[in-house]
């Protein structure tokens, strides 16, 4: 119950301090002038990055959405559901991956980075006894 209260009244003084916090900057962006629609019609004409913006959308793109790869259609859109079509892991992006069965992505990720560790970890053991030499001592 201490620890829960404690934690209540963190939290109570954090929200606190936020509130506090964006109050100054509604008054400050208000002081500059944001408040009013001229203003950010102006700022957003300045500002504004039409070709990320169209990047980042496809909005222009004549294949919005899919893509040829060889002979195959592959859906570009929503490529975060996709399944692991490719021979291996599939795309980083996707929800599962592909190791001999469909697993989910995060153990996938997981085994990859566990595997590359160990095998670094034997590659660094290997080559500090193959490269090490032992010195007479000097006297």
């Amino acid at each position: 119950a201490l620890i829960s209260s404690e934690l209540d009244q963190a939290k109570a003084a954090h929200r606190t301090l936020w509130r506090k916090a964006k109050q100054e900057k509604d008054q400050a962006l208000r002081q500059l002038g944001w408040d009013q629609p001229e203003t950010l019609a102006q700022i957003k004409s300045e500002q504004f990055n039409r070709v990320l913006h169209e990047w980042t959308t496809q909005k222009n793109a004549l294949t919005s959405g899919v893509a040829l790869d060889k002979a195959h259609i592959v859906n570009t859109k929503d490529a975060l559901y996709s399944r692991a079509e490719w021979p291996g892991m599939g795309a980083f992006y996707s929800a599962q991956s592909r190791m001999g069965r469909v697993v989910p992505k995060r153990y996938a990720n997981w085994a990859v980075l566990w595997s590359s560790t160990f095998i670094l970890m034997i590659a660094l053991a290997w080559g500090k006894s193959k490269f090490t030499r032992v010195r007479p001592r000097q006297t």
